[in-house]
């Protein structure tokens, strides 16, 4: 699949901005058809199937077990795009057997957020502006995590990546969710695909977490090679970064500041009235 430019990712999302307003307005039932209401919602998913699939693929990280680049397909053009929405549809990270999940901070540095007001997503689950270890993934021994930084959005904002890997892998429902999104389904020993959310604490004390070397890996900011480092500490980029330690939402083009993670498990009511 080509990658989509610019230009052509603003054109299909403005087409499928179009289907919506048609087929989604109060009254569409009465205007169109059923056979017209069928096939523009699958022009609609043609299109959108063309814009997640056209997603520039970025890379990530590097598999410290295999050695190869690991990428993801995201929208770096701009936060309206639906890709960055919890509940879209979204493509694994590619490149490494052993990757667990990937986590990512967003930092704005003061700056103005671009094209987020006229969006369709209404909430983006941002997170914290700086990089942030989760120490219950990092205490499983054959887990390592590696830090990576690039810019974003119009190569206006730093954004970090978080990316957990293990040999040999983690039993499915001891993963955790992936950036932007606030569970993560799997599939338990009878095949059935249940979900879950993790609440474990961040910690954005990194240098503890650099020895004994090897547990926490880096690769410098915008490295072309994506040369993994784990020595020497001193030449660690990450440390004492400057930006929010808070789990940021944008909501309708604003940023609103949540408490992060506490640790406390997640009980029936925090999903559904008791």
């Amino acid at each position: 699949m080509r990658i989509l430019t610019r230009t052509e990712r603003d054109q299909l999302l403005e087409q499928i901005k179009l289907i919506d307003k048609k087929t989604l307005t109060p009254g569409a039932m009465q205007r169109f058809s059923i056979e017209e209401m069928r096939a523009m919602g699958t022009q609609a998913k043609k299109l959108e199937d063309l814009y997640l699939l056209g997603l520039p693929r970025i890379p990530i990280a590097r598999c410290p077990f295999t050695n190869e680049i690991v990428t993801k397909a995201i929208d770096i053009y701009g936060l309206e795009g639906p890709w960055w929405n919890e509940f879209y549809a979204d493509i694994l990270p590619q490149g490494s057997p052993y990757v667990v999940t990937y986590c990512g901070a967003l930092n704005f540095t003061g700056k103005k957020i671009l094209r987020a007001s006229d969006s369709s997503v209404h909430e983006v689950l941002i997170g914290p502006e700086v990089p942030y270890v989760i120490p219950y993934l990092l205490d499983f021994p054959q887990v390592k995590c590696v830090i990576y930084s690039t810019l974003l959005l119009e190569e206006a904002f730093p954004v970090y990546f978080m990316t957990y890997f293990a040999n040999p892998k983690l039993p499915p429902s001891q993963s955790y969710q992936r950036w932007l999104r606030s569970d993560f389904l799997y599939q338990n020993e009878t095949g059935h695909t249940l979900w879950e959310r993790r609440n474990d604490v961040w910690d954005f004390n990194l240098a503890p977490w650099l020895e004994p070397p090897g547990k926490l890996l880096w690769i410098h900011p915008s490295d072309p090679q994506m040369k993994l480092c784990t020595e020497p500490p001193s030449d660690f980029p990450y440390l004492n970064l400057q930006g929010r330690q808070k789990f940021l939402m944008l909501r309708e083009g604003k940023i609103i500041e949540m408490p992060i993670p506490n640790g406390r498990a997640y009980e029936y009511g925090d999903f559904f009235d008791p």
